[in-house]
């Protein structure tokens, strides 16, 4: 059976729009001696909010909660993948486009790391990489790529109002000599006549 890898990778691309795992809280009876200090002492810098928000985004992308997604996202959102299509507007086409990929995943996971973000009034912006790793159409599959996710605060709330996600292009393999003391195979001749 041929894998569809750059179909794959659109999976990925159209699930992945920002990525990484915080853990969930369990629920129940709190064991710990520490006491649990009120937010209000130690509030979070802007710069804070939104690297908490991300990291509450993807574990909410990751368990398939779109109503907590929901949350962190604009109604007006516009999500732009690496891949040459069309942009996603709104909140309602990017969930048909997350429902129908999620379908297609088990067990994924994707870790954050490299985080950046800017804060300027009203608006923020954050850089991070990611890896993703799970199952897509029943075959393993890992992925390295970068989001860009731009914030604006409305009614003193932070909304994505702006994802951009790419994959990493996977390192160019250099193919050994040819036998008889050629070049190197193009990537066109390595793959066979009518392929691209």
């Amino acid at each position: 059976m041929r894998v569809n890898h750059r179909g794959i990778a659109l999976c990925c691309l159209l699930l992945v729009p920002a990525m990484a795992w915080t853990g969930q809280k369990s629920e129940g009876k709190n064991h710990s001696k520490s006491p649990t200090l009120p937010a209000q002492l130690f509030p979070l810098t802007p710069a804070q909010q939104i690297n908490s928000l991300i990291s509450h985004m993807l574990a909410a992308w990751q368990i398939g909660d779109v109503r907590l997604l929901h949350r962190y996202y604009a109604d007006d959102v516009t999500v732009v993948s690496g891949f040459n299509q069309p942009n996603i507007e709104g909140w309602k086409n990017y969930l048909a486009s997350y429902e129908a990929q999620r379908r297609r995943m088990r067990s994924c996971q994707i870790i954050r790391r490299n985080t950046f973000v800017d804060v300027h009034g009203d608006v923020a912006w954050a850089c991070y990489q990611w890896q993703f790793g799970g199952l897509v159409d029943g075959h393993s599959v890992n992925f390295d790529g970068h989001t860009t996710l731009i914030f604006e605060r409305r009614k003193g709330s932070w909304l994505i109002v702006l994802n951009h996600t790419s994959l990493d292009a996977p390192p160019e393999t250099v193919s050994p000599p040819r036998p008889n003391g050629g070049t190197p195979a193009t990537l066109a001749e390595r793959q066979g006549p009518g392929k691209k």
